[in-house]
């Protein structure tokens, strides 16, 4: 089952929104699995930040591109408790 990671998604680069409506969805490809982030509207060098640590605690890759942060792996449980502890609460799951 594949999931658009654009529906529903702003694609004017030049509003800024101070709300955190986060977006987790899980794509599978046979037996890999990319956890994909979006609608975290903080500055690139905090998400960067952010995915350091996260990626040193679950030892998976990642990176951040086109305002989307990709996991090798099925972390969307994980992710929510983090984003949780930050006290983001508009966390959405498609999928």
């Amino acid at each position: 089952m594949m999931i658009n990671p654009f529906d529903n998604i702003n694609t004017a680069h030049n509003i800024e929104t101070t709300d955190n409506n986060i977006t987790m969805w899980l794509e599978v490809y046979g037996r890999k699995k990319i956890t994909n982030i979006t609608g975290w509207n903080i500055t690139d060098n905090e998400i960067k930040e952010h995915l350091k640590t996260i990626k040193k605690n679950k030892g998976c890759n990642g990176n951040y591109k086109n305002n989307i942060i990709q996991f090798q792996g099925d972390h969307i449980e994980y992710m929510k408790e983090y984003l949780e502890s930050l006290s983001i609460t508009n966390i959405t799951i498609k999928g």
